[in-house]
């Protein structure tokens, strides 16, 4: 059996988190160990936040060498975080469409991860902006190119080391934007590690409603099909520019995964593109929208892997022998903000 690692809600490991960090011997050869006062310095006091989940932050800051950093600061009641294998995990993450991990902090309680600054945005925040007002509408084809790298990441986690990571919490919060909109993964805060090709027993349900796999919810075993079901719901956000859970006035809660499944069947899928955009590629949607649908199929051995759905995303995918199955109509209502509120995992607002 292999090894799955819950950062946030346990400690796998019985010895002290902190030990192998105060063993040079142990430390990761290519990150970089701060200071506590360095970084205090580099945030002004901390003052520049980026972002937050509830269990950390984000700052953007500035070294004394003049280089932008994000440092991530772990809010001192999550002290269960295995953070000895976090810094070592995200030290040999080398991809361009995951953030890059060059130093971190442990002092006393405080608990930090310096990352290289990207941007000062989401994906989130550009998609559905506090004010309700979007300031950039990006147009079809950079909505693509993010999808596409998102999907990069994600197999390079999958596949490209090891132990294997599966995120567990794959969504438009935790995408980041370079300054030419190229996407970038953060925050491997609930990520489970995979050391064979079996799927585990997590420990711990993790992850964000609306975006969480109804199965690994019922389950509680993790493997790489949980980030394939939050990527499909992910892909069906970029395109419409709306959100997965929504209501309408009779308190009914309807999904966009509904609704797609719905616009499939009647052969109006292009009518589920952002209404913001003018201009867009009626078959490049279909195949995205056809390929995302995969994604979220129960059980989740009908879903394609992240290899597989990249190249259903890929031009000329032939999908005339492709069968999907829509999953019951309240599937995904198992894991609803109501049945969660007493669940330590995220809400997105």
């Amino acid at each position: 059996m292999g090894n799955c690692l819950s950062y946030r809600l346990k400690i796998v490991h019985e010895q002290d988190p902190e030990h192998d960090l105060n063993e040079d011997t142990n430390l990761p050869k290519n990150v970089t160990r701060f200071s506590y006062k360095s970084l205090q310095n580099a945030t002004n006091n901390f003052r520049t936040k980026i972002k937050d989940n509830g269990f950390s932050s984000f700052y953007k800051g500035t070294l004394e060498d003049g280089s932008e950093v994000m440092v991530k600061v772990f809010e001192t009641v999550n002290n269960n975080i295995d953070f000895n294998s976090l810094v070592k995990i995200m030290s040999g993450v080398k991809h361009k469409n995951v953030v890059e991990l060059i130093g971190f902090c442990l002092e006393g309680n405080h608990k930090m991860l310096v990352h290289d600054f990207v941007g000062d945005y989401s994906w989130l925040e550009l998609l559905f902006p506090a004010s309700g007002v979007r300031t950039l509408v990006l147009p079809w084809h950079r909505r693509v190119s993010i999808c596409h790298g998102i999907a990069r990441a994600i197999e390079y986690l999958h596949y490209g080391i090891s132990p294997r990571v599966v995120l567990c919490d794959v969504k438009p919060r935790n995408v980041l934007m370079d300054s030419s909109f190229n996407p970038k993964i953060v925050d491997f805060e609930v990520a489970c590690l995979l050391e064979d090709d079996e799927s585990h027993d997590s420990g711990a349900i993790r992850g964000t409603i609306g975006y969480m796999d109804p199965e690994f919810y019922s389950t509680g075993r993790c493997s790489e099909k949980v980030d394939v079901y939050a990527f499909g719901i992910t892909m069906l956000e970029i395109i419409s520019g709306r959100r997965n859970l929504k209501f309408v006035q009779d308190s009914v809660r309807i999904s966009l995964v509904d609704e797609a499944w719905e616009l499939r069947e009647s052969g109006r899928i292009p009518d589920i593109v952002d209404s913001t955009l003018s201009e867009f590629s009626e078959d490049e949607v279909i195949r995205f929208v056809t390929a995302a649908l995969s994604c979220v199929q129960l059980p989740s051995e009908l879903r394609p892997s992240i290899s597989d759905l990249r190249l259903m995303l890929s031009d000329g995918y032939d999908f005339s022998n492709t069968v999907l199955i829509r999953p019951p109509r309240d599937y995904w209502q198992r894991s609803s903000p109501d049945e969660l509120s007493d669940s330590p995992l995220n809400n997105e607002e």
